[in-house]
């Protein structure tokens, strides 16, 4: 595995941790918006395996331009998760 895979894996190590020790406790809230560690990470993976299919491989850069949000927060796990790295 390559550095920056060892890199993304160790960003995404606290949200696997919180979604197995803490699975229905509240991870993100915004604007009305809750939804649970478990519910983050499931979408983590989901953003992740979309990043993957569209050709984003390990040590691949990912840019992301969006205000500070939950949903920022969401993308920016799911790039690490895919292996990459995230340039905001």
């Amino acid at each position: 595995m390559t550095t920056s895979g060892l890199n993304s894996m160790a960003m995404t190590q606290a949200l696997r941790v919180a979604a197995v020790a803490t699975p229905s406790k509240i991870a993100t809230r915004q604007e009305g918006r809750e939804q649970s560690w478990e519910t983050l990470q499931d979408n983590v993976a989901r953003l992740a395996g979309g990043l993957r299919g569209l050709g984003v491989k390990t040590g691949d850069r990912v840019a992301i331009l969006a205000l500070n949000s939950d949903r920022f927060s969401e993308y920016q796990f799911a790039v690490w998760w895919a292996g990459a790295v995230v340039v905001p």
